[in-house]
């Protein structure tokens, strides 16, 4: 319907303007439907990601991609790595140790991965032991699994024994049972390796 008000020529100008605009409209609602769609895409996304987060570095990483905090700049691992003792073994394999019950219980069930190595001198008090799988499908030479057995060994009770049977699995197979005191564990399934309770000079001490 034509404004009374105005001109011919500037209906026709402020119809064309209305259309225009209303083009517009509908160009960034159609924009803005794509960008919702890729944002919930990428939401489900993150999602799977943290069912599948293992530990607080996992977490963080994801707060990252969300920027929910800005702020972290350092990855949390960094923080937690502090809490325990950790060698290098071979110049390659990374070693860490727990300090006490809470430590150990922090070491195994928050800091280490699935598919990480465990280990713990049996039938006595120690150190919560674990060694990084960085390639789970590759595994961990014997001999290196015998190195760490003997860290664990040396951080134990039996410190000071001739030879010392050492429990090693998977993290995935050590389980924490309802009402089990600090620093203990179950273990699904476990191999044994028997010892010497010593620090091997092809370890190196990164921190205490």
């Amino acid at each position: 319907m034509l404004d009374p008000k105005h001109a011919p020529k500037q209906n026709v100008e402020m119809y064309f303007e209305k259309a225009k605009n209303e083009r517009l409209s509908l160009v960034k609602a159609t924009q803005l439907e794509e960008e919702t769609k890729k944002r919930l895409s990428a939401l489900q996304k993150t999602k799977e990601k943290l069912i599948k987060a293992e530990t607080t570095d996992d977490y963080y990483s994801i707060m990252k991609e969300l920027k929910i905090n800005d702020d972290v700049k350092k990855k949390p691992d960094n923080d937690i790595k502090n809490k325990f003792r950790h060698y290098l073994v071979e110049k390659k394999y990374h070693v860490f140790v727990g300090k006490d019950s809470k430590t150990n219980d922090l070491l195994t069930l928050k800091f280490a991965k699935q598919n990480d190595y465990w280990f713990h001198a049996r039938s006595v008090s120690g150190s919560h032991v674990i060694l990084r799988n960085e390639n789970p499908k590759e595994g961990v030479p014997k001999n290196i699994l015998k190195l760490v057995a003997s860290i664990a060994a040396y951080h134990s009770k039996a410190k000071t024994a001739g030879m010392v049977p050492v429990s090693y699995t998977q993290k995935k197979y050590v389980v924490k049972k309802k009402g089990m005191e600090p620093g203990k564990v179950a273990l699904l399934k476990e191999e044994v390796l028997i010892v010497e309770p010593e620090i091997n000079k092809k370890c190196e001490y990164i921190t205490d």
